[in-house]
């Protein structure tokens, strides 16, 4: 799948809206907003493809386009991204994958892959490799 730059759906994503339904998804959204300017933002609620209940806020994507990450390396713009969310990493988000790009680098290639399938599982799963009868659990591909 691939996130394509500019569109309606562009302009939707990037506007902070919060909304009722969806908080945390909000939350993220304005918080970046605020602390990161972006030129593009999606946040998107990635929670369906794991093992939590219906209408779960506990793993999201986000793709951020920010020339506030002009000369820094990855590693310093997840730092940004995670200083400007972190309450919400240290209580309802499980998990948050980070595309933090600048304007040029988005310019030049505005795709996203799609992220890798919820093995599933469990730290207490007897199946997992290293436990139990020591026999791999065969992925989803």
């Amino acid at each position: 799948m691939s996130l394509a730059a500019g569109g309606p759906i562009r302009r939707a994503m990037a506007t902070a809206v919060r909304d009722p339904r969806r908080p945390i998804e909000s939350a993220l959204r304005e918080k970046i907003q605020q602390a990161l300017a972006p030129a593009h933002l999606e946040v998107l609620n990635e929670s369906h493809r794991h093992a939590v209940p219906p209408g779960s806020e506990t793993h999201f994507k986000v793709v951020v386009v920010s020339p506030r990450f002009e000369g820094l390396p990855l590693l310093q713009r997840h730092r940004l991204v995670h200083a400007a969310v972190g309450q919400e990493l240290a209580g309802p988000v499980h998990a948050l994958s980070i595309h933090a790009r600048t304007p040029q680098q988005w310019a030049d290639d505005a795709h996203v892959d799609r992220s890798p399938p919820c093995l599933g599982g469990s730290k207490h799963d007897s199946r997992r490799v290293g436990q139990g009868d020591h026999t791999p659990t065969p992925s989803a591909d």
